[in-house]
């Protein structure tokens, strides 16, 4: 998984609070990944599937990625509650590839991802990375 890292003026306390459990619905396609305003929860929704959009490097091909199966680790995971903020927070933030919980429905959610204090968990990259992910389409936007 590509994880690119940028340097951050702001402080933790500028960052928003993220709810454990929570996402916002996307649809479950890379092209047309906008998260709704709208928070929901995970309680009660079944992973039929993982979608992992990687960052596109170029202005090459975007290839989609699918891990099949309910992903118990990963929502395990999102779940945890996030630890307390410090007063203050190193400067750098990991930008991560976006990645959804779909139903076997098709409705997806893109998790908030629970921190340390400022950065999100890294048992979740763990568990994400731990996917048996494959290529399932290519997109030449």
């Amino acid at each position: 998984m590509l994880i690119l890292v940028g340097v951050l003026l702001a402080g933790c306390a500028a960052a928003p609070t993220s709810t454990a459990g929570s996402g916002h619905r996307v649809q479950p396609v890379c092209g047309a990944f906008q998260p709704s305003s709208d928070t929901v929860t995970l309680d009660g929704f079944v992973v039929s599937w993982v979608l992992r959009c990687p960052f596109r490097v170029n202005a090459g091909a975007r290839v989609s990625e699918r891990a099949d199966g309910r992903a118990t680790e990963l929502v395990r995971q999102l779940t945890m509650p996030s630890g307390p903020r410090p007063e203050a927070c190193a400067a750098i933030e990991v930008l991560r590839a976006p990645f959804a919980l779909v139903d076997a429905a098709g409705n997806a959610i893109e998790p908030v991802l629970p921190t340390d204090g400022c950065q999100p968990r890294k048992a979740i990259f763990d568990a994400l990375a731990a996917l048996p992910f494959r290529a399932v389409e290519s997109e030449n936007r």
